[in-house]
């Protein structure tokens, strides 16, 4: 990313002049990202994730429903999969886990057997009614619900991965307050910019596109989220997309 600076920063007079040309750049990127997401303004949170997969933004698939290329890119998922069924294994003994939105369930199906109940959540009604007719295990169970509204159910362990991002500040902060207080374990996964210094939590609409195209991204644990935490771990974290895709592992209790 320096390299690339340097690049274009010799086209410029002063360090103000190209810096003033980024902050103009990102105030482009967030009106194009608020054009985007236009269309959900009135939407309730529900009506946007439904139509997301109708109108299959994150991705096609056979069965209408593709939860989107976080999910199925093979050196993502491959990579999340193995780091937190490494990290089960190694627990004393086997969890109640929540996935709060669990979507499509292709990573969800390859966790499964490392929980000891399994309880997979989404927003979106038809995505679970599918679930539950192509996934039969024992132990897993589908809820339909908003987790930035309705009662979690209980558990040991959640799962968040890349969600949080699709959502706009306020939701955020109504999710993470319920979280906080429910679960002993939270694995979450957000897609950050490579840089270490970026300005964290610039809120969005809700909708299908996330913060990674303002420079931006979710950290729970500064303002105006403030999560806390006993501890955390960084269990993997993959380059994609313009940035690094990262999952850490908070202690909460």
């Amino acid at each position: 990313m320096e390299k690339i600076d340097i690049l274009f920063r010799v086209n410029f007079k002063s360090k103000a002049e190209w810096e003033n040309f980024k902050r103009l750049a990102s105030l482009g990127q967030r009106y194009l990202l608020e054009k985007s997401e236009e269309r959900f303004r009135t939407k309730t949170t529900k009506e946007i994730f439904t139509e997301i997969y109708q109108q299959q933004l994150w991705g096609t698939s056979d069965e209408g429903f593709n939860s989107g290329p976080g999910t199925h890119d093979r050196e993502l998922s491959e990579v999340y999969i193995n780091a937190v069924n490494m990290w089960l294994e190694k627990v004393s003994e086997k969890l109640i886990a929540v996935d709060l939105g669990c979507g499509d369930f292709h990573i969800g199906s390859q966790l499964v057997s490392k929980i000891k109940a399994y309880i997979g959540c989404d927003i979106v009604n038809e995505l679970i009614v599918r679930n539950r007719k192509k996934f039969k295990f024992a132990n897993l169970e589908f809820q339909q619900l908003d987790l930035t509204k309705d009662e979690l159910p209980d558990g040991d362990v959640v799962f968040l991965r890349q969600v949080l991002q699709h959502l706009s500040n306020d939701l955020i902060i109504k999710s993470i307050r319920k979280i906080e207080l429910k679960y002993k374990y939270l694995i979450l996964t957000e897609h950050i910019p490579h840089q270490k210094e970026y300005i964290k939590n610039i809120d969005k609409p809700s909708g299908w596109l996330t913060r990674i195209n303002l420079g931006s991204a979710v950290d729970i644990t500064k303002a105006p989220f403030d999560f806390k935490y006993k501890n955390r771990t960084e269990l993997c974290a993959v380059s994609h997309g313009g940035g690094l895709v990262q999952t850490l592992l908070y202690e909460t209790g």
